[in-house]
């Protein structure tokens, strides 16, 4: 009974772990479940082979689930993070995502002096356009 609820905790915080590098939280549950029993199972076989009765392999057993879950805990701390982690459904519209709108352009601030634009403002009545953005 411990055991189990040792593996759900220990499958949630490993998941919890890929989660926020932006894979799958429940595979990566999924596979601290399997490489858990799949230890337990091996070195509690290695143990009979070996020649222990059944409450001298349980030692193995445990070390084998122990075994399997530092495995788990190895492969998802070296796991790289996505372009993608963390991201929100509200990120999707800014910008984050392929799928995501185009971007409004946002209006260039006239960054010019009050004289400046008041030349430019008389070259374009004139018709001296061409002299104005030669200033620039």
């Amino acid at each position: 009974m411990i055991e189990t609820v040792l593996l759900i905790i220990l499958a949630g915080k490993i998941g919890n772990i890929a989660q926020e590098k932006g894979h799958s939280r429940i595979g990566y549950g999924l596979l601290t479940a399997l490489l858990w029993f799949v230890g337990e199972i091996g070195l509690g076989l290695v143990a009979f082979h070996i020649g222990f009765d059944f409450l001298s392999a349980i030692p193995f057993c445990i070390a084998g689930a122990a075994i399997g879950a530092v495995i788990s805990y190895l492969i998802v701390s070296h796991l790289p993070e996505t372009q993608y982690d963390k991201t929100t459904y509200a990120s999707r519209y800014s910008g984050n995502s392929p799928l995501s709108p185009l971007p409004e352009k946002k209006p260039q601030v006239d960054e010019r002096t009050d004289e400046e634009r008041e030349d430019d403002n008389f070259a374009h009545s004139v018709g001296l356009s061409a002299l104005a953005e030669d200033d620039e």
